[in-house]
């Protein structure tokens, strides 16, 4: 074998010889261990992948990965429905695991009982059809309490872990019993309803420590009776005022989720993330995060974690059943913001927190998306006018488009009709959803993230939270009140797409009360992080001023029009409803659906009928659409029948939808700072104040 030298100046010199037998057995020799190692390679991954497969408890014993402390149970399918008319009146026995139910109703959560009865083929007609909902007999709902039941199994755990029963959007009033137990609401001992066996507030979050009833590694059984909310509006509860009727069973039922949580003898609750001022390329935040105390001893721990990757520690120290928020401030280098969509990237940040007890034991995670940005609002003048408000994200000026939301009449939501709700609202290049009196689940908030979109959220009108004349609320009620508006404002304030909290809608709230409310706002950390506004309105019935403190005016305005109006109308700035300040809820009026639509809830033929006018809102000009009438007779001429009417009425709803959101856009920031269409969707088939029908 001869072997050319690398050095080029070598090249020139005599080739030289290598003993070829002494090379052979040289590679010989390596070619055997080069074998030797291969085979030992390949053992050791084999064995590796064995163990993986098997994923036992030897592997466990050699990698010494500590179990999670926290397990969670969504208790979202497999419900049971039935009226205690059918049969007997007992949470006790509902709630044995043993219990068999033979022909209660199958549901989902979140439904009403009139959606579970529709999901169960229970009706003879549909109730969404013509005038079928008034002929549903309303006494099988006012005169019996209804029951909701739900078997479950728990794993083996230790004897210090604790059992958390997590229960939101019960209407209205509950009784809630586990394995046999009757369980008491949990509010504020100083409450008047403290330890009631009756749980009320429809948009209240209770979770309740049922260790001592639980049965680990076994079966268990949870039977939730509910009775109605009153009609006439008395109860803080589901209500949709004029838009449509109210079902006869007023939403009773579980309109919001059911979990279980096991942890460790200290809970981790409420995360939230304060974005504090942006600074070029850094950001000065605040975190709070509960943690609760479920021992009857005081405990040391350490709460450690991560935010953006920036470590967090914090040694802790709890008193007796004590809940105690936990304050960390933190700098984030150049952190990914969250943005409205159309003015940036809707960019979420991981939290992961984790609290030890003294001696290294884990008692519980909590892994979380916050949003890093900044929300403010200010008044601007316009001339002749109230001062006006207009919001900031992230230091910048945003425009409001936006339309209010309804649930489904009987709360039949679910992930697929949320999402695709987003995708909706971003086909029409709106930016945000207003909720009046109506709160969605934690999903939908979630999506709202995602997706960029703005959300604004408050007390409803026309109903047990508006404080009328002199009325002020007090007693019982304004405890309820208190508890659900906590409640919401924890769910809420985790949400980068939370723009402002209204405490009124039609008008302020009395002194005393929006007291009330400003006081747990701060006591919660949501003012001045997240804007709270004092109404919806700056003005009340007549032009007659509201009750907001003039040194804090709303800067909102609700004047209208609700009915159709010209495109012209919104470049008269002399026009109460024309295109200035920021309007909580306006509209052009009609929103006939398309004949498809109309088929589905009209019997053939019906047009300005009876069916018609129980789909529309309240009101002779409305129920008829009279206005519109006379409007398509001078453009279009007369309709020959429903299906050349629902057309013309499509093109002239286009016309006016855009011709309001055109306006606003066109003198955005100087005049204009907001638009609410009202409404977005409708909760059933319906000819008003919609931008897509219920189909």
């Amino acid at each position: 074998m001869l072997i050319t030298p690398r050095d080029p100046d070598q090249r020139r010199a005599r080739p030289y010889a290598i003993d070829s037998q002494r090379l052979r057995a040289t590679v010989k020799r390596q070619t055997v261990q080069s074998n030797r190692w291969r085979s030992i390679i390949i053992a050791v991954v084999a064995i590796g992948l064995f163990l993986a497969v098997l994923r036992d408890p030897l592997l466990s014993l050699i990698t010494q990965v500590p179990p999670s402390p926290r397990i969670d149970l969504n208790l979202r399918d497999a419900w049971q429905v039935q009226s205690a008319a059918s049969v007997s009146d007992d949470g006790a026995r509902f709630s044995r695991p043993d219990f068999h139910s033979g022909k209660w109703m199958n549901a989902t959560l979140p439904t009403s009982v009139m959606g579970a009865m529709l999901a169960n083929h229970a009706f003879t007609q549909d109730p969404l059809f013509g005038t079928n909902l008034r002929t549903i007999d309303e006494s099988q709902f006012t005169n019996a309490r209804w029951w909701f039941r739900r078997a479950f199994d728990l794993p083996v755990t230790a004897t210090d872990r604790h059992v958390w029963l997590k229960l939101e959007g019960l209407n209205y009033r509950a009784q809630v019993w586990v394995n046999g137990a009757q369980l008491r609401d949990p509010m504020p001992k100083n409450a008047a309803t403290a330890n009631q066996i009756q749980f009320t507030g429809t948009f209240r979050t209770y979770m309740v420590d049922i260790t001592s009833v639980a049965h680990r590694g076994g079966s268990n059984a949870i039977a939730i009776g509910v009775n109605r909310a009153s009609s006439g509006y008395q109860d803080f509860s589901v209500h949709f005022v004029d838009w449509n009727p109210d079902p006869p069973d007023m939403d009773m039922g579980i309109l919001n989720g059911v979990s279980v949580a096991i942890t460790g003898p200290v809970r981790l609750d409420h995360p939230y993330v304060v974005t504090n001022s942006l600074k070029d390329t850094t950001a000065n935040v605040t975190l709070y995060v509960d943690a609760v105390n479920g021992e009857g001893s005081a405990i040391n721990g350490t709460l450690s974690g991560t935010l953006a990757g920036i470590p967090i520690t914090q040694a802790v120290k709890l008193a007796a059943h004590a809940t105690q928020t936990l304050t960390i401030a933190l700098t984030l280098t150049n952190p990914r913001l969250w943005w409205p969509w159309q003015y940036g990237n809707p960019d979420m940040t991981p939290l992961a927190l984790h609290f030890t007890l003294a001696g290294s034991e884990p008692s519980d995670d909590l892994t979380t998306q916050v949003g890093i940005r900044t929300v403010t609002s200010h008044l601007i003048t316009v001339p002749g006018r109230d001062p006006q408000r207009i919001f900031t994200v992230n230091g910048k000026d945003i425009l409001i488009r936006g339309a209010a939301y309804n649930p489904d009449i009987f709360y039949n939501e679910d992930p697929t009709r949320e999402e695709a709700t987003m995708q909706y609202i971003r086909a029409m290049n709106l930016n945000a959803i207003r909720f009046e009196g109506v709160f969605m689940d934690d999903h939908f908030y979630a999506l709202a993230d995602r997706y960029g979109i703005l959300t604004t959220s408050g007390w409803q009108c026309c109903s047990a939270y508006q404080e009328e004349g002199s009325n002020v609320l007090g007693g019982t009620a304004i405890e309820i009140v208190k508890e659900e508006l906590r409640s919401l404002l924890y769910r809420l304030r985790e949400h980068p797409s939370t723009l402002f909290w209204m405490n009124g809608s039609d008008h302020a709230p009395q002194p005393q009360t929006l007291a009330t409310y400003n006081a747990i706002e701060n006591d919660l950390h949501w003012t001045p992080a997240i804007p709270a506004v004092a109404s919806a309105t700056d003005r009340m019935g007549n032009n007659q001023p509201t009750r907001d403190p003039p040194n804090n005016p709303s800067g909102m305005k609700m004047r209208g029009p609700y009915q159709y109006v010209p495109p012209n109308y919104w470049e008269n700035d002399s026009a109460n409803g024309a295109a200035w300040g920021f309007a909580t809820e306006i509209s052009p009026g009609p929103a006939v659906p398309v004949s498809d639509g109309l088929n589905q809830f009209l019997p053939a033929g019906s047009l300005f009928d009876g069916n018609w006018s129980y789909h529309s809102p309240a009101g002779s000009d409305y129920q008829t659409l009279g206005v519109l009438q006379g409007v398509i007779q001078s453009e279009y001429g007369r309709w020959s029948n429903r299906d050349t009417f629902a057309s013309m009425a499509q093109a002239e709803a286009y016309e006016a939808e855009r011709a309001m959101f055109e306006a606003w856009g066109r003198k955005k920031y100087h005049n204009a700072t907001g638009v609410i269409q009202w409404m977005l969707n409708d909760a059933w088939p319906g000819m008003y104040w919609n931008l897509y029908d219920y189909y």
